[in-house]
């Protein structure tokens, strides 16, 4: 159970992240930033990303490393 700490501790900080995305995309703050988003791309046609979708990707790396991690150390023992 030892070695699956590390990784399960992976995966657990990857879904707090994505929570946190939710969260901040949900919030009067995350609706402003996407309303801005909107207005300055539709100005200039750069293209930007919100705050949360930087949340999102994270917590999906940390989640699938986390659980790539667990799954190497079950097949190397």
């Amino acid at each position: 159970m030892k070695r699956y700490l590390f990784p399960l501790g992976l995966a657990v900080a990857g879904a707090l992240l994505i929570f946190q995305g939710q969260r901040r995309a949900d919030s009067l703050a995350g609706r402003s930033e996407e309303l801005g988003k909107d207005i300055a791309n539709a100005v200039d046609g750069d293209l930007r990303q919100p705050d949360h979708v930087y949340y999102y990707a994270g917590g999906a790396v940390l989640v699938f490393v986390g659980l790539l991690a667990a799954w190497r150390r079950r097949s190397q023992g």
